[in-house]
């Protein structure tokens, strides 16, 4: 597994400056990165404090923004710092965190989150770029304040309280020939603003699955999708979209692969085949199971079907337009916190979202008599009822 060089911040950051690349290309760049939410708080945009053990933990939960106060002791029970999580806002040094002013004695400092970390050291490591970490987009979209960056990079939800000038702001930035680029939760982003759809791409519609995936690399020739070869697999939260997400529109690089998305059923840990046919009967309250007319004792049923809502089977998960003079990137990767730390990608379990039934869970009242259902398994189309089974109990 190659490093993390597979991971969204490289792919989005070189995606970024070869796309907004002009005469000064030996200048560094400069990216305004908001991981502002407003709507659900992803793990790797949380920021945390840091506190000496001087610091009164009440003092610090009067810091406006700070959530969550733990308060950490060694193996003596002394105390040995303080921690919380911080939604206060406002810019943080990438590199060091920000000092927060608490009454009292002690410091405590406001860390930066996993993104912002992984900016951080891929501009170091790099050269080619600068990174200002802010959680206040109301603080930072202003035509004026634009002027200083080269990109604008989302991850972000819901409404950030934009006003209509600051909206019409960030769109004339991008369509002057500015980056804009976005990962994961940036299409669960501002649902009523018709033009920032149309600048992103495309609108959030489920996560359907979370699990080791495989990901077909649809365009190799460009830059933040060179070094990826031809697919590879990775862990992590996927995303399917709705309108305006559209091909006519987008020049997508990656797709997800859906053979994931195949029906599967087991009984007792044997998985079925295509064709075979599993019968359900509900006979006086108690489930009686038959898989291809054999009568089986079930002490365990497990079934995963198709989850995705796309009937065209159309789950991109990057993609890159041209947005008046500037360009935009997108990627439906980086909910979780391995995307984006500077590793090798671990491989964390999958987890299958399946109904997992003993045979006790499917009683019902015996009043209500005896049904049958019967099914034909199809991995590509599903479980698919035989002609003249009744509906499932």
């Amino acid at each position: 597994m190659k490093r993390l060089i597979l991971s969204l911040a490289l792919s989005a950051t070189a995606a970024l400056f070869v796309l907004t690349a002009s005469a000064e290309e030996k200048k560094a760049k400069r990216i305004l990165l908001i991981t502002e939410s407003r709507g659900f708080r992803h793990g790797c945009v949380t920021r945390h404090v840091k506190a000496s053990a001087e610091v009164d933990p009440k003092a610090l939960a009067a810091v406006p923004g700070v959530r969550d106060v733990k308060v950490n002791k060694d193996k003596d029970g002394k105390v040995t710092g303080l921690t919380a999580t911080y939604d206060g806002g406002g810019r943080v040094d990438p590199e060091k965190g920000s000092e927060l002013k608490v009454e009292g004695k002690g410091v405590a400092v406001a860390l930066p989150c996993v993104v912002e970390k992984a900016f951080a050291e891929l501009a170091r490591a790099s050269g080619d770029f600068e990174v200002v970490c802010s959680q206040a987009a109301r603080k930072e979209i202003t035509a004026e304040n634009l002027k200083n960056f080269d990109a604008v990079f989302f991850y972000t939800t819901g409404d950030l309280g934009l006003s209509d000038l600051q909206k019409s702001d960030l769109i004339s930035f991008v369509k002057s020939g500015k980056g804009f680029a976005g990962s994961h939760s940036a299409t669960d982003t501002y649902y009523g603003w018709k033009e920032y759809g149309e600048l992103i791409g495309g609108y959030f519609d489920g996560h359907p699955w979370h699990q080791k995936v495989k990901v077909i690399v649809e365009d190799g020739k460009h830059p933040a999708t060179k070094h990826l070869g031809d697919s590879f697999e990775i862990t992590d939260e996927i995303y399917q979209f709705r309108t305006p997400y559209s091909r006519k529109n987008l020049r997508v690089l990656m797709r997800l692969d859906r053979a994931v998305d195949r029906t599967s059923v087991s009984v007792n840990g044997k998985k079925l085949a295509d064709q075979d046919e599993l019968q359900i009967t509900i006979k006086d309250g108690k489930p009686v199971v038959k898989v291809n007319g054999s009568e089986t004792d079930v002490k365990n049923l497990d079934f995963s079907g198709p989850r995705g809502n796309r009937k065209d089977g159309d789950n991109a998960l990057a993609w890159v337009q041209e947005y008046g003079k500037g360009r935009v990137f997108y990627t439906a990767l980086g909910h979780r916190d391995e995307v984006w730390k500077d590793e090798a990608l671990r491989q964390a379990p999958a987890r299958r979202a399946a109904l997992r039934a003993g045979a006790g869970e499917r009683r019902r009242d015996a009043a209500a008599g005896q049904r049958q259902v019967t099914f034909r398994v199809n991995s590509d189309r599903g479980m698919t009822p035989v002609a003249g089974a009744t509906a499932p109990p």
